[in-house]
């Protein structure tokens, strides 16, 4: 429970298999939270970052932050990684970015930013997300079959789609 901010290197970065939780990391020039490998990452409120809100390695658990007004909300950058029941809103970028494989993109609210849920390559899973009012809601290399575990949902996109209905994934 601390308060990042202002840093010149980025507000917090943590070893191996570190929890962080309950921080308030606001307007460091570069990067808010940034993992090494099997971190917990939780309950932070991380805004206005010049870098990343939170950039996750392999095996993280990235779960209930608040992410807004950094370059992206969440960089999922390797392998292994959940992301579930975040709300990311107002990145420049992609709101989640996600990269790697194996990941794991769940329940999270995204909204205000120029690509909702971001798949940079493909062997993800993701479910019951919902990003409205992105540019783009879903973009890259979506997840299908098994990879597609249905609900997300995405509506009123800023480009051309603000009176549209619903849009579905299929199950």
């Amino acid at each position: 429970n601390c308060l990042a901010e202002g840093n010149w290197w980025g507000g917090i970065r943590c070893g191996y298999e570190t929890t962080v939780t309950g921080n308030v990391v606001h307007a460091n020039f570069a990067n808010g939270i940034v993992t090494d490998g099997g971190c917990m990452i939780s309950e932070n409120t991380i805004g206005d970052n010049s870098g990343v809100g939170i950039f996750a390695f392999n095996g993280c658990t990235v779960t209930h932050n608040t992410i807004m007004g950094n370059f992206h909300g969440i960089y999922a950058n390797a392998d292994g990684i959940l992301v579930r029941e975040n709300t990311v809103r107002w990145a420049q970028d992609a709101g989640i970015f996600v990269e790697g494989t194996h990941n794991a993109v769940e329940e999270n609210l995204v909204t205000g930013c120029n690509v909702g849920i971001y798949f940079q390559t493909s062997g993800h899973f993701y479910a019951n997300n919902r990003a409205f009012g992105n540019t783009t809601n879903y973009g890259g290399t979506l997840p299908t079959g098994s990879g597609n575990g249905g609900g997300n949902v995405g509506f009123g996109t800023v480009a051309a789609n603000m009176n549209a209905g619903p849009q579905m994934s299929e199950p």
